[in-house]
């Protein structure tokens, strides 16, 4: 848990540091200011691009206010970043799901037992005065769905995320950043509902999940 704990603090103190010096600085009757024209944002997308080698972090506990987490989920993960569509390209280990699952002990085992699945975010850039940072907001493509099998059937499970949770009392984003000079990128993003077969809500116990990874191959 401090190892999760620590690592999302430097990374929301970081994003909320670039993002908040932009909010704060422009001109508020200039809601065009904080976004970049096409032009800039297709540059900015092209030095962001290319294939990155990290680690996603998040958290296993019993429900939001749990003080006694069980432990750290960290994993290996590459993400792509392609310029022409602004999109991160990964394979979700789906598997960590099942940390948040709570009231449904078969779905929990299926989804425990299930194999990544792609899954693409859109990056929306967000005008920042840092030198240092890209600052953009994470938005999943597409309904994220998947299938895991119990009870002698298959059945479908979409997940839905989040902009926005909060996570031991303080409030957290769907957000990211790259940084400009160590080509790295970060971004947290929020699991938030399971709907199984179209029907039943699966409820989660909402934690962020976080990536941290660095460019290793130019796009």
């Amino acid at each position: 848990m401090r190892t999760f704990t620590k690592i999302l603090a430097m990374v929301l103190i970081s994003i909320c540091a670039t993002s908040l010096t932009s909010c704060l600085g422009d001109n508020d009757d200039n809601n065009e200011s904080n976004f970049y024209t096409r032009e800039e944002a297709a540059g900015i997308l092209k030095t962001m691009s290319g294939y990155y080698t990290g680690k996603l972090y998040t958290e296993c506990m019993a429900s939001p206010l749990d003080a006694e987490v069980k432990k750290d989920s960290v994993m290996n993960l590459q993400v792509r970043v392609t310029a022409n569509d602004s999109i991160a390209h990964f394979m979700m280990p789906v598997k960590l799901f099942a940390n948040a699952i709570t009231g449904n002990e078969k779905v929990r085992e299926a989804v425990a037992a299930s194999e990544s699945q792609a899954i693409d975010f859109q990056l929306f850039l967000m005008k920042s005065k840092s030198n240092d940072y890209y600052v953009f907001l994470p938005v999943p493509m597409n309904k994220f769905k998947f299938n895991v099998f119990y009870d002698g059937a298959s059945h479908e499970i979409e997940v839905t995320f989040a902009s926005s949770t909060i996570y031991r009392y303080t409030n957290i984003y769907a957000q990211g950043e790259y940084g400009k000079t160590n080509r790295t990128l970060s971004f947290i993003f929020l699991p938030y509902q399971m709907v199984l077969d179209k029907t039943t809500t699966v409820s989660l116990v909402t934690s962020p999940m976080m990536y941290t990874g660095t460019k290793i191959v130019e796009e």
